[in-house]
This record gives C-alpha cells, structure tokens and sequence, in this order.
C-alpha cells in the first residue's frame, strides 16, 4: 500500500512537466531538470555503463514526443523554453536564450568552435539540425513550421 500510494504522488507530482520538457522513464537514460528564469534545463545522462554506445531517449516536449541520441559517457543538455527544445552536440556549446515572437523563437547560442545543434519544436513536431560554423555568439531564428534541413 505504502509503494502504492508513493507511486500515485510521484506520478501526480510530475503531471504537468512533460508539457515543459521532460525525458521518457528508461533503463538507460538516467535524467535530471532544473528551471531558471524561464529556461528549463535538462541533463540527460546514457548510463549503459557496460557498452560505449549511444541510446535513444524520448523527449517530452508540448505534448510531441522525439527520439533523441545520447552520447555514451558524457552529458548531454537540453534547454526548453516556450515549446522549443535546444541541444548542441558538443559539450563547449551552451543555449544562453530562448526568445518566443509572434511566429518563432530567436535561439542564442554561445560556442568554442563550430558545432551543431538539434532543434525540437514542440508546435509543429518538426526536428530541425543546424550548424554553428564557429566560436562565438549565434543569434538563430527558428520558425514554428519550417524545417532547415
């Protein structure tokens, strides 16, 4: 009864989060989300400890879901904000901002060399991939139904 009952609070506590961006239970994807500011930060870590290989996680994000790839023994983070979801490839990149307009989102992202990040929009479904070409600070317009691929 006690498990029971722990089980129907834990689900009830966690009820409106996957709206914001949250990652599917698995035996291999181990997670944790944070909010600052507005920007919602989660770190996805692939805890298949006895094989160098990536796994598939499933984010959650305004109701769409997407399979992500999670790097093997490394961090993978995601920022979420306003229905879309950001994650760089490399682990020198960071999503400073994510600003919603009326009918997209200007992305800001800071960056050591070239990378590239993976676009989750949680309107339209759509995964878009773009290129950082260098270090710097990217300003990326992304809009709620077109895909740059």
């Amino acid at each position: 009864e006690y498990e029971t009952s722990m089980r129907e609070l834990a689900t009830q506590a966690i009820a409106d989060e996957p709206e914001k961006g949250w990652i599917a239970a698995s035996p291999y994807i181990d997670f944790s989300v944070w909010d600052n500011e507005g920007l919602r930060t989660i770190y996805v870590l692939n805890v298949d400890w006895n094989n160098d290989r990536p796994h598939n996680a499933t984010l959650l994000l305004n109701g769409k879901s997407f399979d992500v790839t999670m790097r093997p023994q490394l961090i993978n983070t995601i920022r979420c904000s306003a229905n879309l979801a950001v994650m760089p490839e490399g682990n020198t990149s960071d999503v400073l901002s994510i600003q919603e307009k009326e009918d997209s989102w200007i992305v800001t992202c800071q960056t050591t060399g070239n990378d590239t990040i993976h676009i989750y929009n949680g309107v339209s479904g759509i995964i878009d991939i773009r290129r950082l070409p260098e270090a710097g600070i990217h300003r990326i317009k992304v809009h709620e139904f077109v895909s740059y691929k």
